[in-house]
């Protein structure tokens, strides 16, 4: 078995950065350790395995272990054997936050997850690096160009002066400053939505919706899901005037602001069906009696 260089914590790759051996999550990929063609991740392009996984020194490195059964892998095996291809790279899942510049000014990568490895034309620390998201998507040079450009942008900013300038503070201001204004926008923004919910519910009071023994109940509903605990409001009928029921009632039609989810598939099931917001306004009502 040849001995392959996986990643140099020494160098920086042709994104800009390096990255800490000791900080590579090696569990999910020793369960698995597919040795790939160019990070293509296609099960034709698994050409073999890697086998004693480890760190000398700066190098994380790796013994090729080739799948000469398969004519494609053999063939890369006796390119490797004859010297031409030397150079192995790393597909590393990552997090943005876990950045940091060291004194030099360089962005280092303490932490992330080897994902795959794969044999390469270009070393692993030049071209050849391969990222993906914690989600295990492959980021092409773009997402990962825009990625690292506002992580290093981050890594600058004094968050503190941002925050100053962002809230109109001035240049004499303190962090109690920064905190107090911070609080009023919170405490502002959540008496907006106090109100609002306020509103609501007195319209679905008024209007016979619900019950306002029940609001406590659909206010905290609300401050969870607004959407979706007024489209259930929304579902329930309003109650009607006695001109309607006097209507109703001369027309031999049966109210139905009483009725229940039992009512409605004793009575009317069609009805029912074709509407499935009043199906689930009477179901979450059903839970309330």
């Amino acid at each position: 078995m040849r001995k392959f260089v996986l990643n140099d914590e020494t160098k920086i790759n042709s994104y800009g950065f390096k990255t800490l051996n000791n900080g590579i999550n090696l569990d999910r990929f020793k369960s698995n350790p597919v040795m790939l063609d160019q990070h293509e991740n296609e099960t034709t392009s698994v050409v073999g395995r890697w086998n004693n996984i480890r760190i000398e020194g700066s190098l994380l490195v790796a013994d090729a272990e080739f799948d000469t059964e398969d004519k494609d892998a053999s063939l890369l095996a006796g390119k490797v054997d004859r010297g031409f291809i030397k150079g192995a790279s790393m597909g590393i899942s990552f997090d943005p936050r876990d950045f940091v510049t060291d004194k030099e000014g360089n962005s280092i990568l303490e932490k992330c997850e080897l994902f795959e490895a794969s044999i390469c034309a270009i070393p692993s620390n030049a071209n050849a690096l391969s990222l993906y998201n914690k989600s295990g998507q492959k980021l092409d040079a773009k997402q990962v160009t825009k990625l690292l450009s506002f992580t290093q942008k981050l890594q600058n900013m004094d968050l503190l002066q941002e925050l100053i300038k962002l809230l109109n503070l001035g240049d004499g201001a303190t962090n109690e400053d920064v905190y107090n204004a911070v609080k009023g926008i919170v405490e502002k923004n959540t008496e907006t939505e106090e109100l609002k919910f306020k509103q609501t519910l007195d319209t679905a009071i008024l209007e016979g919706r619900i019950h306002a023994t029940n609001r406590e109940f659909y206010l905290k509903s609300m401050r969870a899901d607004f959407d979706g605990t007024n489209k259930i409001l929304n579902g329930f009928p309003k109650k009607q005037s006695l001109a309607d029921r006097v209507n109703n009632v001369g027309n031999n039609t049966e109210s139905r602001v009483d009725w229940t989810l039992d009512d409605y598939r004793k009575k009317a099931p069609d009805e029912l069906k074709r509407n499935p917001t009043l199906y689930n306004a009477l179901l979450a009502k059903s839970f309330q009696q």
